[in-house]
């Protein structure tokens, strides 16, 4: 991305169907332009056709959970900002307790 150009799209990566809803809401109040998808096959194929200036990403979903999306993101798409997020309370810093 150009250091120049503000931030515009945001893919949301979230199964919560109340969650996106609000995310994208929210995105959209403020200016983004905002695509979704509910598991991570479906945003790879979003991110495919409509690359994205950031990811919000969640953890757990369906078909290919958001470790193997952003494994893959990483891979192809080295220099693109993700952010994860979980709703798990029992997640902290990456520990399962």
């Amino acid at each position: 991305m150009d250091a120049t150009r503000r931030m515009k799209r945001i893919l949301v990566v979230e199964d919560d169907e109340a969650m996106c809803k609000h995310l994208q809401e929210l995105l959209v109040h403020f200016g983004f332009e905002v695509r979704s998808a509910s598991d991570g096959n479906a945003g790879l194929n979003v991110l495919k056709g409509w690359p994205p200036d950031l990811v919000i990403l969640d953890v757990f979903l369906p078909e290919k959970d958001g470790f193997e999306m952003l494994l893959e993101l990483r891979g192809d798409y080295p220099r693109l900002k993700v952010l994860v997020i979980t709703g798990k309370e029992h997640l902290i810093f990456g520990r399962s307790i």
